[in-house]
């Protein structure tokens, strides 16, 4: 999966690259041998078409190295399927699991591709039984492939959703039992509504509280605009679909309320065990 090093107006993502994975991340690459909080999400994170993403304010809201493993466009399976991902979260301090649209995965009606999870690949036998008069060969994209189910037969759409609300829910939490109570869960609206996506409501994000220990929606102050982002003329319907810089400083004051008393009070007992000889 291909990024571009710089937005059209200047925006430098220097890409890089962690361990033996194949995902493209947003640079500079970090060191991995000190603490440091890992960031984890589809688009959001990673800060397309801006300068500074929520993570890299976070940073410097916090004093603590962040890593940004944001991917545009990817789904649960990107990143739980990615050892090389796991195991970075797995040495990270904290994790702040940005959640990822519900219909970017594989399921029992249909295929994703591994690392761009937006993308359809195929559908299964039973999608096909379940919707005899649709050409699925017609789609590319996962959103346009539920907003035509959702317009043909509503009914039998119904039993769609719910089946990719139950797996999302299970990938999540097989995602989640990775990081413990180090988790952070952000929940981040679309910025602009689809026909074709699945809402990531409050019913599914409380599914998760007996696993993470934060779970933060963020709701914009106003709505989502394009003051401060940097994009091309032919880029600007793209960059409607992605938070500006007002709302990625949203996001960071909203996750750093949550993380900077949990690492002030392992700062405290870590000096506590030094006084002590306990390290």
């Amino acid at each position: 999966m291909k990024h571009e090093s710089f937005g059209a107006l200047g925006v430098n993502y220097a890409p890089c690259r962690y361990a033996h994975s194949k995902l493209n991340f947003r640079g500079p690459k970090r060191s991995l041998d000190q603490g440091y909080i890992a960031c984890i999400g589809d688009g959001a994170t990673y800060g397309k078409f801006v300068r500074t993403p929520f993570p890299a304010m976070l940073e410097q809201e916090l004093g603590r190295k962040c890593v940004n493993l944001g991917i545009p466009h990817a789904g649960i399976d990107a990143f739980v399927k990615d050892t090389s991902v796991m195991s970075i979260c797995e040495g990270a301090d904290a994790v702040v699991l940005q959640v990822s649209e519900v219909q970017n995965m594989s399921n029992r009606f249909y295929r994703v591709h591994p690392r761009r999870n937006d993308r359809f690949i195929a559908a299964s036998s039973v999608l096909k039984v379940l919707f005899p008069n649709i050409d699925f060969t017609e789609f590319d994209f996962t959103r346009h492939l539920l907003a035509r189910l959702r317009s043909a037969e509503p009914e039998k759409f119904g039993i769609v959703e719910a089946e990719l609300s139950q797996a999302w829910t299970a990938r999540m939490r097989t995602l989640l039992s990775h990081f413990g109570d180090r988790a952070v869960i952000v929940s981040v609206p679309p910025m602009q509504r689809a026909s074709g996506s699945i809402e990531v409501t409050s019913t599914l994000l409380s599914g998760f509280k007996d696993i993470a220990r934060d779970i933060v929606e963020v709701t914009p102050l106003t709505a989502n605009t394009t003051e401060g982002m940097e994009y091309s003329a032919v880029d600007l319907d793209q960059a409607l679909c992605f938070p500006n810089p007002r709302i990625h400083a949203e996001i960071c004051e909203a996750v750093a309320s949550k993380l900077l008393p949990r690492l002030q009070t392992k700062k405290a007992r870590t000096v506590f065990a030094r006084a002590s000889g306990g390290v």
